[in-house]
């Protein structure tokens, strides 16, 4: 069985990695990707690098657009011609990650629709988060009322690609 590792970031310096209760230096750029630590997300430098990726990313909120077409598409207003429907949007309801289980969950709430880059809505749909393959794509946001670089799925993302403080491909400079 394999022991876990854990994280703890120290200022901005190098990492103290407990493994099999002895700990040990690390340098950040050695961490990869979901190992980086979480308390390190939401850091200033971080905060930045992952504004830089949202406004790349991230193109403008369509929620009163996505909003309007699906009441067309769900009424089935005549001579109105809906680009997508609820049976689009990909990702919608909780899943049991039994494989085995068909049970479909409940459904996730969505507060905001955003047009995002394609190439985000492949992370997202990786990262099982609403999405709605059109175009412009679109993603249905579950959090709000917080900046979007703070949510967990962002930083998830970002840890992936290696882009955040002390990691290889960092965007810090």
């Amino acid at each position: 069985m394999k022991k876990k590792t854990k994280h703890i970031a120290i200022a901005d310096v190098p990492i103290v990695q407990k493994d099999n209760d002895a700990f040990h230096l690390v340098s950040p750029d050695s961490i990869k990707g979901s190992e980086y630590p979480k308390e390190k997300w939401n850091s200033s430098t971080n905060q930045t690098i992952k504004g830089k990726f949202v406004d790349r990313e991230v193109l403008c909120n369509v929620s009163l657009l996505v909003s309007y077409i699906l009441q067309v598409a769900e009424e089935g207003k005549k001579g109105k011609e809906a680009p997508f429907t609820s049976d689009d949007v990909e990702n919608f309801y909780e899943t049991s990650e039994d494989e085995n289980d068909d049970d479909v969950g409940d459904p996730k709430e969505v507060f905001e629709w955003w047009a995002v880059s394609k190439w985000f809505l492949e992370k997202l749909r990786e990262k099982k988060e609403v999405v709605i393959d059109t175009y412009p794509p679109i993603w249905g946001r579950t959090t709000t009322g917080q900046a979007i670089l703070l949510d967990s799925v962002i930083s998830e993302i970002c840890a992936d690609m290696e882009i955040l403080e002390g990691q290889a491909n960092s965007w810090e400079k």
